[in-house]
């Protein structure tokens, strides 16, 4: 993307998978639409496991949890500078996630 002049920003947005699946439950009982336990398991951690590779790809980033009813920031990246981790322990949770 950088070679044809785009600037990429990802913005993040990650929750403990247990909290994913309490969510995607009370989603199912009040409008129908239900995803499995086993695929939201398996797409947050493979989400968890890429997300390092994301950033280097990234020219900007916000890593974001929606895990407590508050969003918490996780992490920043800005243009063409390394990773600002915001919160190092929950960034090490999420790439536990991801094992």
């Amino acid at each position: 993307m950088k070679q044809k002049g785009f600037d990429t920003h990802l913005i993040a947005v990650t929750a403990d998978p247990s909290e994913a699946m309490v969510r995607a439950f009370l989603r199912a009982k009040s409008d129908g639409r239900w995803v499995s336990s086993d695929e939201i398991a398996r797409a947050h951690k493979q989400f968890n496991r890429a997300l390092k590779s994301y950033l280097s790809q990234a020219d900007r980033a916000d890593v974001l949890d929606t895990t407590l009813k508050h969003v918490r920031e996780v992490a920043r990246k800005e243009k063409n500078n390394s990773i600002d981790v915001e919160n190092p322990e929950l960034y090490d949770q999420i790439h536990e996630r991801g094992k």
